[in-house]
């Protein structure tokens, strides 16, 4: 059986009322700023946390341009954030804003292991997460911040605490 030329099809019927729902076109480079300004701010928010041990020489912080191919997002660069101390060094790497099951995600890693900072629902929201048997994430503060970083760096931290 042919369908008639007259005849919409039920899938583009169904596009048809999304974008009258949407009412426009979904705006990448909105969620590229978006992104971007995210990463930034984090990485003032961890800057802040940690420069009283910067200033007293028991870290250095700094950054490295990356660039990032996302589909319709295309190219960009981003920066990534770099942590030494002594000879260990940890790592705070963008891995993109067209993640599954959030809007971004920065993968911080260490010399003892990995963890990750994603952005689920809001802008600027961050939360820390790992994988496990399961996928468990804690609220970001400066005390979970810590912890993190003492179990990339050593494994030392077993609980994430998610209060300041």
């Amino acid at each position: 059986m042919k369908a008639s030329a007259s005849k919409v099809e039920p899938f583009e019927e169904f596009l048809r009322r999304k974008a009258e729902k949407d009412g426009e076109r979904f705006d990448w480079d909105s969620r590229r700023s978006k992104w971007l300004e995210s990463v930034d701010n984090l990485y003032q928010r961890i800057g802040k946390w940690l420069k009283p041990f910067e200033d007293k020489g028991l870290l250095a912080i700094d950054f490295t341009e990356i660039e990032l191919y996302e589909g319709r997002l295309g190219h960009y660069k981003i920066r990534q954030l770099d942590i030494f101390m002594g000879k260990t060094e940890i790592s705070l790497i963008p891995k993109g804003t067209l993640v599954l099951g959030g809007l971004g995600r920065i993968d911080m890693r260490g010399p003892a292991g990995e963890l990750m900072f994603v952005l689920f629902d809001n802008w600027g929201e961050w939360q820390l997460a790992r994988r496990s048997p399961g996928f468990e994430s804690w609220h970001l503060s400066k005390r979970s911040f810590q912890d993190a970083l003492k179990i990339v760096i050593d494994g030392e931290a077993t609980e994430l605490y998610w209060w300041d």
